[in-house]
């Protein structure tokens, strides 16, 4: 799902049945399903911290693509993952969904970002699901604000915010841990007009070198794909270059850098969330919708980027 160009008038829709209840000691079951990319995804992570701080003893269960669903849940920032391509939760988007039930739809409130409420979707929720309150929200932004997408989403999901949602949260744990003096450096994006140009990244990696830092540059899927072979291969000559397939290898590399600069990606927000120290470079989408959240986040905008970057990489 790219949303990250498009704005949206937003027409959402909550049905309240009987309310949020528990029964004894334990708190609500949440189920939040979620079909967006990497970046969009890792920016619930606020959400999911207020309702923790709203309901203490609630249990979250994130219905996503199944490698987002399974980060989140090692990470601790969901209780429970489920993958929203099992069982037959594609026949709510449909008519057909008069014995469509799924597993992860037995809670106490379901929140979902895949429906506007008023379609095939909300009709199979209203049939299939035990919660007494189902709530929705766009994730895609609503023209005419500068808000960012996540104090968005509370305001259409009528969350009480009670601290600033686009700032870390008091005492939430970081998982950065530095090793050695690696600057991690993401070239790319899942959009192509997001990209800043590789050879700027190269004359970046260069002055880092000058400075007695390491840059390393780390691919993925979409990199590997867009990027020539000869490309790939004279990066591997001049830095040290890696590529990496899979979530929780990525979180590894991230966890340890020094630093990390890239563009604006789920790469970027997933970084930030990590609480490493991200250089976030946008070159078209809109920072104030969707900036990186985490403790230490630096965003640049065009123009000069360039002089920028080596601005605050070297200092």
């Amino acid at each position: 799902m790219d949303t990250e160009g498009q704005s949206h008038a937003v027409g959402v829709r909550e049905s309240v049945r009987t309310g949020i209840s528990s029964s004894g000691d334990d708190g609500p079951r949440i189920t939040v399903v979620f079909a967006g990319a990497l970046g969009d995804t890792v920016l619930l992570r606020p959400l999911m911290d207020r309702l923790r701080s709203l309901y203490p003893a609630c249990h979250i269960t994130l219905v996503t693509t199944n490698s987002i669903g399974q980060l989140f849940a090692s990470l601790g920032w969901a209780d429970a993952a489920a993958d929203i391509n099992m069982h037959d939760h594609h026949r709510w988007f449909g008519a057909d969904h008069a014995d469509a039930s799924v597993p992860w739809a037995r809670c106490d409130w379901l929140i979902s970002g895949v429906s506007n409420g008023h379609d095939c979707w909300a009709m199979a929720a209203q049939r299939h699901t035990t919660a007494g309150r189902i709530s929705y929200f766009d994730p895609r932004p609503e023209g005419g604000t500068s808000d960012h997408i996540v104090l968005q989403w509370f305001r259409q999901l009528d969350v009480a915010v009670g601290f600033n949602p686009v700032e870390p949260v008091p005492g939430s744990r970081s998982k950065w841990k530095p090793v050695g003096s690696t600057v991690l450096i993401h070239p790319g994006s899942g959009g192509q007009a997001k990209c800043w140009p590789l050879d700027n990244f190269k004359r970046l990696a260069r002055g880092l070198i000058a400075k007695n830092l390491h840059p390393r540059f780390i691919l993925g899927p979409v990199e590997c794909e867009r990027m020539t072979t000869t490309a790939i291969s004279e990066l591997r000559q001049e830095f040290d270059t890696i590529k990496t397939y899979d979530l929780p290898h990525l979180v590894e590399e991230l966890s340890s850098a020094l630093v990390f600069c890239g563009n604006d990606s789920g790469v970027a927000h997933l970084a930030a969330a990590l609480g490493v120290p991200t250089l976030a470079i946008f070159i078209c989408s809109n920072p104030k919708w969707w900036r990186p959240i985490g403790p230490m986040v630096r965003r640049l905008v065009r123009p000069q980027v360039l002089a920028q970057a080596a601005a605050v990489m070297m200092h």
